[in-house]
């Protein structure tokens, strides 16, 4: 969709690359097994080309893999098919709530392995559905709700002001940095919104977007890529006591 099409958004292949090596690294990773909910297309891309490209780079061996549907109930076979292959580590590719259900059956049928799953784990929802069971589980992700930094903090505080104690995602942290985005280039690049100037606005608009740098967000600071993507840096985080934490 260009020239117009833009995201503030970091793919797998992008924000990965971090918690893949410290997890390899971390856990002296040789081999896994990965278990991928093929429904979803983001997480099947995940599962199915992303991990793999990774960890196969770094000389990790894929052992098995298993398929589902995203709200399967058992996992059970799934868990009894790997701990057949005795992996060194287990890769989830699927939504939080199944993640989380896979990893609850792991550790009931005493499958104990270092766990790393995709950016669709990192919400508060999956901590809270896999209970203690999540602990040592790692990811990456563009947005950290511990984050120190003033602009960072204060949104997490705002948010969970508004929403009942619940914590933002980083799904939320791009959306809240879409609307000041806007809010920027409408105010620094002369938009009217006049319907006589419909067409030079958007022109501004797209422009102000091509040429966005170092935009102080609510993930850190980024640019727009000449590709229309965003340069965010991803975090790696590691499941402790109900929170997401830099290991």
């Amino acid at each position: 969709h260009r020239p117009y099409g833009f995201i503030n958004a970091t793919s797998d292949m992008n924000t990965l690359p971090p918690a893949v090596d410290y997890w390899v690294k971390t856990h002296n990773i040789k081999s896994v097994c990965i278990v991928t909910d093929i429904k979803d297309a983001l997480n099947k891309s995940t599962g199915q080309i992303v991990f793999p490209k990774l960890l196969e780079a770094k000389g990790v061996k894929i052992l098995g893999t298993s398929e589902f549907v995203t709200g399967e109930m058992d996992f059970s076979a799934h868990v009894s098919k790997f701990k057949g292959v005795n992996p060194d580590g287990i890769v989830v590719s699927c939504t939080l709530a199944d993640a989380a259900g896979f990893i609850k059956e792991a550790k009931k049928q005493g499958l104990g392995k270092p766990f790393i799953g995709g950016v669709a784990i990192q919400a508060p929802k999956f901590l809270e559905l896999a209970g203690a069971d999540a602990n040592g589980t790692i990811t990456g992700s563009s947005f950290w709700v511990e984050n120190p930094a003033a602009k960072s903090k204060a949104f997490v505080e705002e948010f969970k002001k508004r929403y009942g104690g619940r914590e933002p995602n980083p799904f939320a942290a791009n959306m809240h940095e879409n609307v000041y985005i806007m809010k920027k280039l409408i105010e620094t690049a002369g938009v009217t919104n006049k319907p006589s100037d419909l067409d030079t606005d958007r022109q501004k608009i797209r422009k102000g977007l091509e040429t966005l740098k170092n935009f102080e967000g609510v993930t850190g600071t980024f640019s727009i890529t000449k590709e229309g993507t965003v340069d965010k840096s991803g975090y790696v985080l590691m499941a402790k006591d109900g929170k997401w934490v830099k290991p």
